[in-house]
């Protein structure tokens, strides 16, 4: 791994530096990655960015769970090259430690550049209307206007 700061002009997505994912030669896959304390059963945001050094390359994005059981795993090899690209998406927590790695899957001393990696806890939902959750402050905006329509429709039938 690398670390640059405005590599050959290419500014980071956020801050001043980013990670580069490369490996040396044909010595193998390389890896980038951090555990951290996860609630059991809580859905988790993660989000980055990503790009290309040079054309070809790719990467893949594993979470796991402190028994080895993959909550996700992907592929990237969608990305331009030196234009940062985003990733948004979501897992479970299965145990109360949970790992991110980020692998190499090019040989070579080029890689793929991520930056701004963010893990946070999904805010809750507590509300359901018609079977959709919907977040607290969110739930009686909806069900303001299913009064509204009722108490019409009671008048209308009178």
């Amino acid at each position: 791994m690398e670390l640059w700061d405005n590599f050959d002009r290419f500014n980071a997505f956020d801050g001043s530096q980013y990670a580069e994912l490369n490996a040396k030669g044909n010595d193998g896959r390389y890896s980038i990655f951090q555990s951290f304390s996860t609630e059991v059963g809580m859905t988790y945001d993660v989000s980055f960015a990503y790009a290309a050094r040079r054309k070809g390359e790719s990467f893949q994005l594993d979470i796991f769970s402190d028994t080895d059981s993959v909550l996700f795993s992907q592929v990237f090899d969608d990305h331009a090259i030196k234009t940062w690209s985003e990733f948004y998406g979501d897992f479970v927590a299965q145990t109360t430690l949970t790992t991110i790695r980020f692998s190499t899957i090019n040989t070579g001393t080029y890689g793929n550049f991520v930056d701004d990696i963010v893990v946070t806890a999904a805010p809750r939902f507590s509300a359901s209307v018609s079977g959709v959750s919907v977040p607290e402050p969110a739930s009686l905006a909806i069900l303001l206007p299913l009064a509204a329509f009722a108490v019409l429709r009671r008048r209308k039938n009178r």
